[in-house]
Formats: C-alpha cells, sequence, structure tokens
C-alpha cells in the first residue's frame, strides 16, 4: 500500500480558507491522511480559531462530530454544517493530523488530532483535541475547505505559508 501525495495548498496571503482540491480536482482514494499547519495572523478582535472543514463544498447538516480536549470527556455535536478539528477555540498556530476513510457507497469516517501551543515556554503544556467524525455523502471527496468557524471578526486569518498537504492510497 503505497501512499501519494494527492494535493498541496500553502498560502501566498492571509485567508480564512485554505482548501484543496477546488482548481484541480483531488483524486478519489479510499485512505487519506490530511496534513495541516495553521499559522496565526494575529487579526480579529479575539484572535481566536475554531478549525473546521467540509467535503466537496457541502455546507448542510451532513456531519456529526464527537470531540474531547486534553483528554476530557466526549462531546457530541450531530446533524452539523462543518466537521470541527477542535472543541475550543485555538489562539495560536496549530496543527492537524486527520485520517479519512472514503469508500464509495458508504458514509466517510475521519479521526483527528490537533495541537496548539497553548503559549511559549516550558511552564504550560500544548493543547490537544481529538475527534472522531462523520459524513453522510457516499461518494468519495474531491475537494476539502478547511476554514476558521469564527470568521474574520472575532477569528485570525490563516497566514501566509500556512500550509495543507493531503496524501492517498486505495
Amino acid at each position: 500500500m503505497a501512499w501519494a501525495k494527492n494535493g498541496t495548498e500553502t498560502l501566498t496571503s492571509a485567508s480564512l480558507d485554505l482548501d484543496l482540491g477546488v482548481s484541480t480536482a483531488l483524486t478519489k482514494y479510499k485512505f487519506s491522511v490530511y496534513l495541516t499547519h495553521i499559522l496565526n495572523d494575529g487579526t480579529g478582535s479575539a484572535n481566536d480559531s475554531a478549525p473546521a472543514f467540509t467535503f466537496d463544498n457541502v455546507g448542510t447538516a451532513s456531519y456529526a462530530n464527537r470531540v474531547s480536549a486534553n483528554g476530557g470527556s466526549d462531546s457530541t455535536f450531530t446533524s452539523q454544517t462543518k466537521e470541527y478539528l477542535s472543541l475550543n477555540t485555538i489562539k495560536d498556530d496549530f496543527f492537524s493530523v486527520v485520517y479519512f476513510c472514503a469508500i464509495d457507497g458508504e458514509e466517510q469516517l475521519m479521526l483527528s488530532w490537533t495541537v496548539d501551543a497553548k503559549s511559549s515556554g516550558a511552564g504550560t503544556a500544548p493543547n490537544r483535541d481529538e475527534s472522531i467524525n462523520k459524513y453522510t455523502g457516499t461518494s468519495q471527496f474531491e475537494r476539502v475547505d478547511n476554514n476558521n468557524n469564527r470568521g474574520s471578526t472575532f477569528g485570525y486569518e490563516y497566514d501566509t505559508d500556512s500550509n495543507a498537504t493531503i496524501l492517498g492510497t486505495d
């Protein structure tokens, strides 16, 4: 089972979105791993992020989420318009690793881990979020939209050089 690079995007200017598969559709793989590194541009009144994503630009209530933060109890969010990568808002740069299982004719399942520094120095431990997600679409996706669910009024934009990459295999 060899992994192939399926898409990558690096922002050349700050944006609320970091999307893969917009100009060229992603190859439909059964298994994918999505890696993202988001840089905080320091804007927004609350200067935070609530990372979320959608597939194939579907923004209807097609997603279910189970999320926990820092080893705490699970929170569930059903019939949502996005997949959530974090239970809480994030104030720092962060990275996420998301595994997808997308088999044609089946609902798509994901596992994700998101980590942020919380604050600099050895006196504070980093934050971690874990999520298990489901997308009710039954066709393998060709696009992943990653966005800051907080919007530009409250949240920061993903800064220049923020990157997302997706690998795939059958």
